[in-house]
This record gives structure tokens, C-alpha cells and sequence, in this order.
């Protein structure tokens, strides 16, 4: 059986072009792998923030169903109306139970009421 040693050999200028050739063929590859990866890496990306925001919301619910309640935007209107004492203010109601929020005092602008 012949033995077969790794030895130098000097390239003839077919193997040169061959070679080159290779070369650029692999420089193509990898840059296209490279933009195959910052796409995935941009995918992976969004994909993680929608998880979060799907994580985040789920905590939300949780706490809200622990709690029993949640914060809403509800209808109000402030209305006159005097305290316990008979004071006249402004009290702060909600539209949909009828609910005195907040009472305050008149202003001193509200005071004044109106000449005409």
C-alpha cells in the first residue's frame, strides 16, 4: 500500500484561480449568514418583547383577580353640594353609581357667584 505524506507543493496558477474562486464562494456564504442571523436575531428580538407584554399582562390579571378590583377611567362630574356640616362646596360624583368621590370648599372665585 503507498504512503501518502502532507507535503508542500507549489500552486500552479489553475489552483490559484480554483482556489480564489472558493474563496469568494465562501465570502458569499457567510455574509449571507450573517444576514440571515441579524434577521433572526431581530425576530428572536420581537419575539421576546411580545412575550414580556404578554407576561406583563398576565401579571396584571393576576393581581386584579387577588385583588378584586381594577382601576378604571369612570365618567365623573362635580357637582354643589354641601358636607355633613352644611358647608357649601363641590363634590366630585361618579356617573355610573352615583358615588361621592371627594368633597372640597368653594373657591373664593366660586364664591362670588355670578351678577347676571
Amino acid at each position: 500500500m503507498p504512503l501518502a505524506l502532507l507535503l508542500k507543493c507549489e500552486l500552479t496558477i489553475a489552483d490559484r484561480e480554483e482556489k480564489r474562486e472558493r474563496r469568494e464562494e465562501i465570502d458569499q456564504q457567510v455574509e449571507d449568514l450573517e444576514s440571515k442571523i441579524a434577521t433572526a436575531e431581530g425576530e428572536v428580538k420581537a419575539l421576546k418583547k411580545r412575550r414580556d407584554g404578554l407576561e406583563s399582562e398576565g401579571k396584571g390579571l393576576s393581581k386584579c383577580i387577588r385583588d378584586g378590583y381594577e382601576n378604571r377611567n369612570v365618567p365623573c362630574e362635580e357637582r354643589s353640594c354641601p358636607n355633613e356640616a352644611g358647608t357649601p362646596g363641590i363634590a366630585t360624583v361618579r356617573l355610573d353609581t352615583l358615588e361621592r368621590i371627594e368633597w372640597r370648599e368653594l373657591t373664593v372665585a366660586e364664591r362670588q357667584g355670578r351678577l347676571f
